[in-house]
């Protein structure tokens, strides 16, 4: 028979079939030599299924399986050592993976372009336990920060150690985002490689939606722990810098310092006590507050906003773990929020820093389960008096980038201010913020629910509502209603009158938006004529012209017919009018023109603003 498909199939029927219990050697030595039929094409490896099957067959000698393997290129390998081969084969696998890489290599930058044996095969996923037991031994060994050689400039050494620091940190997340089904085994080796907040990074951070809820819940105690570490650092470091003597530390401190491990614990109390470890002191007494900010904005941030999760496609990921836990975890680190609010304090470098992060301050009152009390919102409003733009404009940058992280900075600010301002709202994450500084354009913006919250909870404020009615000009909305928001107030006919009359103040704006207050007043079943005669006269007399299914409104036309009669020459002075598009004449009211129109007195000025 030729060699081809037929061929191979038929092999893999008599091994698979009549000759699954025994087989001649030519047989196996066939199939062996046959598989692989193909050339890579795209990155994928021809299909290994016969050679599969003759390396799985219990009479395939160990020496011709050694010497198979040996051929085969690393990405053949894995497709071998899957997860659906048989132990024998997968140990022989492993065996190989050993032969060709007896032993772990310091990790450099240079091998995440050309990889190891061991770093190529765990790139697939779907591995045999043993296979991927025996790749992840063989990784490259995780950087150490070790002393400079004496011919080796300080600045080159610190920059190779930070290249491979980040290389490292690359083949970490390679191998979270990778093996999902292996995220626990992989935390256990991390403990062993000094690589475990690494992991616990990535499955916190990077792929949170594919952790399963058990795994995701004590990778998040560990990170909370560490939290509770920086909160130790950060009281002892301060307590050091207001004289405390090592004694007084190590008992006032003892029951955060027993959790540590005796050489951290030792470690950590000499650092503190250390008169030339000052600048350092000053850096732990912030650890509490770095500690969030890094979290919030990248290890946390997916978890505080699960819809924020998407695929490079903008679709939502479908997370493993269920709302009422990621819930729960929010909450938490709410609480932790809250302890770190208590803790800050300004830094003596401020004035010289960018826009500080305060997305975990946004987190923190967004998350918080209880309800904001006066300590946490004097402690929010300290932050934002002393951690706003830049004070000190020398050191301010002006590119793109600088100025999109002060616009994030901008908006977070205002969020906060939102909160700290409405903390009653039912969702502070939605919360308007104070009524005297809300604007129309705000309200108008605002879901429907939020809105009626609102406007139910500040009762009485005559001047929010009008803000919200002015709001309607400015986007479309059916619920509530023009009507239903107006009945909030305690003198609507009054309100209604004064905004229509002094619109280019209250307004202003472009035709569109008076050409909408315009069609919330005629959509009124009740407007009386004074109210008609406040409407702006272009917008009142040109609005639906043009439509072949409209024409200008009804009451209008009553107006204007009842106020003009069967004078020719107030007609012919309406006609010739100030009253225009743009500009002043858009301004000019229907009763004003339609008086002057009639008495054949000079026109009035038009409205100032």
């Amino acid at each position: 028979m030729v060699d081809g498909y037929e061929r191979d199939q038929l092999m893999l029927a008599l091994l698979r079939g009549a000759l699954r219990e025994s087989a001649p050697l030519w047989l196996l030595t066939a199939a062996l030599e046959r598989e692989p039929g193909g050339q890579e094409e795209y990155g994928f490896a021809a299909p290994m299924t016969l050679m599969s099957a003759a390396l799985a067959h219990p009479s395939c000698p160990d020496a011709l399986r050694r010497q198979t393997l040996q051929r085969l290129s690393v990405e053949r390998l894995a497709a071998i050592g899957d997860t659906d081969c048989p132990d024998q084969v997968a140990l022989s696998v492993a065996a190989e993976l050993h032969r060709r890489e007896p032993e772990r290599r310091p990790m450099a930058p240079e091998l995440l372009d050309t990889p190891g044996p061991a770093q190529a095969l765990l790139r697939r996923p779907g591995l045999h336990s043993l296979v991927f037991e025996a790749a992840l031994e063989l990784l490259p060994s995780e950087p150490w920060l070790t002393p400079p050689s004496d011919d080796l400039p300080a600045d080159a050494w610190l920059s190779a150690f930070n290249a491979a620091s980040d290389a490292w940190e690359r083949l970490i997340k390679s191998l979270v985002t990778t093996h999902v089904p292996r995220h626990r085994r992989l935390l256990e080796w991390g403990r062993t490689h000094d690589s475990a907040h690494l992991i616990r990074q990535h499955l916190l951070g990077t792929v949170p939606w594919n952790v399963e809820p058990a795994l995701l819940q004590e990778v998040a105690d560990e990170d909370l722990a560490d939290f509770r570490f920086r909160v130790l650092l950060t009281t002892m470091s301060r307590a050091v810098e207001h004289g405390a003597s090592e004694e007084e530390v190590r008992s006032r401190f003892a029951d955060g310092l027993a959790l540590l491990e005796p050489d951290h614990r030792e470690r950590t109390v000499a650092q503190m006590c250390d008169p030339d470890h000052a600048r350092g002191r000053r850096v732990f007494a912030h650890s509490s507050t770095r500690w969030m900010e890094d979290a919030a904005g990248g290890t946390w941030r997916l978890i505080l906003s699960p819809e924020d999760a998407k695929t490079r496609y903008g679709q939502s990921h479908s997370w493993c773990a269920p709302p009422e836990l990621l819930k729960e975890l929010a909450g938490r680190f709410a609480e932790a929020g809250a302890e770190a609010l208590a803790l800050w304090e300004p830094r003596s470098d401020d004035r010289f820093r960018p826009p500080s992060d305060l997305r975990w301050v946004r987190a923190t009152l967004v998350h918080l389960p209880t309800p904001l009390d006066d300590a946490v919102e004097g402690r929010v409003r300290s932050i934002l008096r002393s951690t706003g733009p830049y004070r000190d404009h020398r050191s301010r940058r002006y590119d793109h980038a600088a100025l999109e992280e002060e616009r994030r900075a901008s908006e977070t600010r205002d969020a906060i201010q939102r909160m700290i301002d409405d903390p009653a709202a039912a969702a502070r994450r939605r919360a308007l913020g104070d009524p005297g500084t809300i604007t129309s354009e705000q309200l108008g913006s605002s879901p429907a629910d939020v809105l009626e919250d609102y406007l139910s909870r500040h009762a009485g404020n005559d001047l929010l509502i009008e803000k919200t009615l002015l709001g309607f000009a400015r986007s479309y909305r059916t619920s509530p209603t023009f009507a239903d928001v107006l009945a909030r107030h305690s003198a609507p006919d009054k309100a209604l009158l004064e905004i229509t009359t002094h619109l280019r103040r209250r307004l202003g704006g472009a035709p569109t938006l008076r050409e909408a207050w315009t069609r919330q007043i005629l959509g009124l079943p009740d407007a009386d004529a004074e109210l008609l005669r406040a409407l702006l006269a272009w917008t009142a007399l040109t609005l639906g012209v043009g439509s072949r299914f409209s024409d200008a409104p009804t009451p209008v036309i009553s107006l204007v017919l009842k106020a003009l009669g069967d004078s020719e020459e107030a007609w012919a002075r309406f006609a010739s009018g100030p009253a225009s598009h743009a500009g002043p004449g858009a301004w000019f009211r229907l009763g004003e023109i339609l008086d002057a129109a009639a008495a054949g007195t000079p026109w009035p000025a038009p409205p100032s603003r």
